[in-house]
C-alpha cells in the first residue's frame, strides 16, 4: 500500500522541480531521470500519428502526460515547451498528504509521535518514506491529521468523505512564507471552514509555545494543544 505508479510519481515529482524556476520539457526530462530511476525504462513510444516512427520513449511519454494532466489541474502552465508552476494552487499538496496517510494508515501512534517529536527547524526539505520522496511539510501535516483523528481542532468536526476515509486541513500558525519552522508546533489540524478563519479572521494570539497556543479569534477565545 502506497506505492506510487511512474505517472504518480511523475506528477509528485514535476511540480516540485518546476518549483525552482521554469523548465524546458527536456529540461524536465534530465530532472525525471535522476529522481525517478526507476521509471527509466529503455523501451521506444509506440504513440503518434499513423507512418510516423517516434523516437523517444515510453516514460518520455508518460511525463508529458503528467505535464498535460498538471495542465488541465491548474497546477502548472507553459509557454511553448517552457513549463512553470502556478500560484497559490493546493492539488499537489492533497495528492502528497493523501499517499502520506495511506502509507501511515496502519503503523502505530507511538512511532508517529516519536518521527514527529524528532522534527527540527533544520529538519531537510525532503522525507523519503517507503522510497518516494514527499515534502517535509506535507509529510508533517500528513502525520499531525492522523495523530489528530482528523478532527478539527477548534470545532472537534470530523469530515466523512464517500470512501469512508476522513478529510481535514493543516493550518499554519506562522506562514510558510515568512519562513517558519515544519514543526508540530507551528501547525493546527482544522475543517476547512476553521482554516479560512484562522487564516482571515482577526485573531490575536495571546501565548504560543511548544506545548499549547491560546488565541483570540473573531472575538472567540480558543486554548488549543499542541504536544504529540
Amino acid at each position: 500500500m502506497g506505492k506510487l505508479s511512474c505517472h504518480g510519481k511523475f506528477v509528485k515529482e514535476i511540480p516540485l522541480v518546476l518549483a525552482k524556476g521554469p523548465l524546458a520539457t527536456k529540461e524536465i526530462y534530465d530532472q525525471i531521470k535522476q529522481l525517478v530511476p526507476e521509471c527509466i525504462l529503455d523501451e521506444r513510444c509506440p504513440h503518434g500519428r499513423r507512418g510516423v516512427n517516434r523516437k523517444d520513449y515510453e516514460w518520455q511519454h508518460l511525463v508529458r502526460k503528467a505535464q498535460f494532466f498538471l495542465k488541465n489541474k491548474n497546477v502548472i502552465g507553459n509557454f511553448g515547451y517552457i513549463w512553470y508552476v502556478l500560484p497559490t494552487n493546493n492539488f499537489r499538496d492533497e495528492i502528497e498528504e493523501m499517499e502520506i496517510e495511506k502509507i501511515y494508515r496502519y503503523e502505530s501512534i507511538k512511532k508517529i509521535r516519536e518521527e514527529l517529536k524528532s522534527l527540527s527547524p533544520k529538519s531537510p526539505e525532503f522525507e523519503t518514506i517507503q522510497g518516494i520522496r514527499f515534502a517535509r511539510d506535507r509529510a508533517t501535516v500528513a502525520k499531525l491529521k492522523i495523530l489528530r483523528e482528523f478532527r478539527c481542532q477548534i470545532c472537534n468536526t470530523r469530515i466523512v468523505k464517500e470512501d469512508g476515509s476522513y478529510y481535514a486541513e493543516g493550518a499554519h500558525i506562522r506562514p510558510k512564507r515568512s519562513g517558519s519552522p515544519e514543526t508540530p508546533d507551528n501547525i493546527l489540524i482544522l475543517c476547512p471552514n476553521h482554516h479560512k478563519e484562522f487564516d482571515l479572521g482577526k485573531r490575536e494570539v495571546i501565548d504560543h509555545n511548544s506545548e499549547f497556543i491560546h488565541f483570540i479569534l473573531n472575538g472567540e477565545v480558543h486554548r488549543i494543544s499542541l504536544s504529540v
